[in-house]
């Protein structure tokens, strides 16, 4: 969510903000050696003055019955949880036995203390995992690498919104989706100042450090949410009640235009803020006091629901050209000798990720989600054969045998795209608000555009595949081995179909690389479904379709071929023992695929 403008004298001296002020005081250069540890205990201490008060004043039960009130949540994501004032209200409205309320904080003085006031056995309270490394002035956060294990209903994580974290990441990988989000005041300790997280986004006060968790807030949301799932963040503020809730809506409402997010409601709960000593204050500029009343100001989001039809229909409409388009010379003999003079359709269905042929009726069906399912291995292909392309080009590549893609690989959530993916093999599912929406529109030259023409022509082996069982009139009601051998007739005629008049230059090498895109779905398919007996086992396919292939030892579509697989199939696996070139990097992959995907 980006930053909405403020104006110059709603700044206040750490640059919260008059009206989205949670103001802490001025970031201050704390002393070196255990500063952030001090500096910790220290917010910890001050802002169970203001939760202990907000309790009291029945802010986190209001927040609490809001969130609940506005959607079926169960599974809860509670970021910057503090001392657990928050959680206790959570849980409350939230009696369900399958429930899961999760609080993470970077303060390990504040997990201790939620721990405790939950009354939270130690398996459920992940601490200390984030260690402080002082460098040249700066502290840097190092997240402990270990996989993060929890058990319970309500559990809490050591874990920073800021830093990279892989672990934590697989967490909310495994246990998502949630249902909602969460981020209520949110507040940091004064030696943030000293960190490197300050130095990267350029903190000059607590306001960055805000709107910097905000983002990341949303970041997580968007990845983790189910769809119609919410997000409640809620900050700190004076003046007018409605003109204030009114300005904080309008920001709101810029902020998330062109997302896949919608403004459910912004609501102002009047409080008055505590007077003990401690307490951590909102203040104007130069520190005085900010007239009005104030108010904790709670808006509510939601992340919209997307079907596969609505995602994909963009694409469906040049569907029926993609048989002809994946080999233009042999368009005529399409038309003339293999779909004849009578009626030919191929028709969209809502179902699960699937595709099959009408041999009576000379149609062709396709799914939404089979669709929705094929475009995610596509944009996943064609990310990784980007990062594979430039990483062996690199000068240090030389002295590696492989391509590490971790980094690239969970800053574009491409395990998001893999995973929705399977869910689709299983049953169609609203697209996730935090994927890339396929743009039918979008320029050929265009990043989009070359992700919908690896599609296309992954799409267009699927489709010659189900064509060629109309063409040679297969029996739907035969038994298991005569079916098998006629799958196999299918896949020889999409293959031939493509390659055979294609030479043996860039377009024989670009056609291989759309059908290496089908089989990578199709063994996509089988881990999630497994095999069956109707249809070949797909290694048994992988193996007839790369025979024809035809490549030279330099092939492109080899060496894209083989990241693809590698990332999607066997990412932990030990590269060759030596730099291999792309012919021997595939070879070596498909051996690794005949002990991934045996035959059963």
């Amino acid at each position: 969510m980006s930053k909405p403008d403020l104006k110059p004298d709603d700044d206040c001296a750490c640059g919260s903000g008059r009206r989205y002020g949670d103001c802490h005081g001025p970031i201050f250069a704390a002393p070196r050696g255990k500063a952030v540890e001090v500096a910790q205990e220290i917010y910890a201490r001050e802002w169970g003055v203001n939760a202990d008060h907000y309790v009291t004043e029945g802010l986190y039960a209001a927040l609490a019955a809001e969130l609940v009130e506005a959607g079926d949540v169960v599974r809860v994501l509670d970021i910057g949880c503090g001392l657990g004032q928050g959680l206790e209200a959570l849980s409350a409205a939230i009696p369900q036995r399958d429930r899961l309320i999760a609080g993470i904080d970077e303060n390990p003085h504040c997990l201790a203390d939620a721990a405790t006031r939950l009354e939270l056995a130690p398996e459920a309270v992940a601490s200390a995992r984030l260690q402080w490394k002082l460098g040249m002035k700066r502290y840097d956060t190092v997240p402990a690498p270990a996989a993060i294990v929890v058990q319970g209903d309500r559990v809490l994580i050591n874990a920073d919104v800021l830093v990279k974290d892989v672990a934590f990441q697989l967490w909310l990988r495994d246990n998502g989706p949630f249902d909602a989000v969460t981020l209520w005041f949110t507040g940091g300790h004064k030696a943030r100042s000293m960190t490197k997280v300050a130095q990267r986004i350029s903190a000059r006060g607590d306001e960055d450090f805000r709107w910097a968790i905000e983002d990341e807030a949303m970041k997580i949301a968007l990845r983790h949410l189910r769809p119609g799932g919410l997000i409640q963040i809620v900050v700190r503020g004076a003046g007018d009640i409605d003109g204030h809730r009114r300005e904080v809506e309008a920001d709101r409402r810029r902020a998330i235009a062109g997302s896949p997010i919608e403004l459910v409601a912004v609501r102002a709960y009047p409080y008055v803020e505590p007077v003990s000593p401690g307490a951590i204050v909102m203040r104007g500029s130069g520190g005085t006091h900010i007239p009005g009343q104030q108010m904790a100001i709670s808006t509510l989001l939601r992340a919209r629901e997307l079907s596969t039809e609505a995602a994909t229909g963009g694409l469906f409409a040049v569907v029926n050209r993609t048989p002809f388009n994946i080999a233009p010379e042999r368009a005529q003999v399409l038309a003339g000798e293999v779909f004849g003079t009578g009626e030919w359709t191929i028709t969209p269905l809502g179902s699960k990720a699937e595709f099959w042929a009408r041999v009576d009726q000379k149609s062709v069906y396709v799914t939404w989600a089979g669709l929705a399912s094929l475009w995610c291995v596509a944009y996943v292909a064609y990310s990784v054969m980007q990062m594979g392309s430039l990483s062996s080009r690199a000068p240090e590549a030389k002295s590696v045998t492989g391509v590490d893609f971790a980094n690239q690989w969970h800053d574009l959530n491409l395990q998001g795209y893999v995973d929705y993916a399977k869910r689709l093999v299983r049953e169609d599912r609203s697209w996730p608000p935090g994927l890339g929406v396929p743009d039918a529109q979008a320029s050929p030259t265009s990043h989009e555009g070359k992700i919908n023409n690896l599609f296309f022509g992954a799409l267009s082996w699927i489709l010659l595949h189900e064509i060629g069982h109309v063409h040679h009139g297969h029996d739907p009601f035969l038994p298991a081995d005569q079916m098998v051998r006629q799958e196999i007739q299918a896949d020889d005629f999409a293959t031939s179909w493509v390659l055979d008049d294609a030479g043996s230059g860039l377009d024989r090498e670009f056609r291989a690389l759309m059908v290496i895109t089908a089989l990578a779905w199709l063994f996509l398919f089988e881990s999630v479904g497994g095999q069956g007996p109707t249809h070949p086992p797909v290694i048994q396919r992988f193996r007839a379709a790369t025979a024809k292939f035809d490549l030279g030892e330099r092939s492109p579509a080899l060496e894209n071929g083989s990241y693809l697989l590698k990332a999607l199939f066997d990412p932990a696996g030990s590269p060759p023992s030596k730099r291999p070139t792309p012919r021997q990097a595939f070879d070596w992959m498909a051996q690794r695929l005949e002990i991934l995907f045996p035959v059963r």
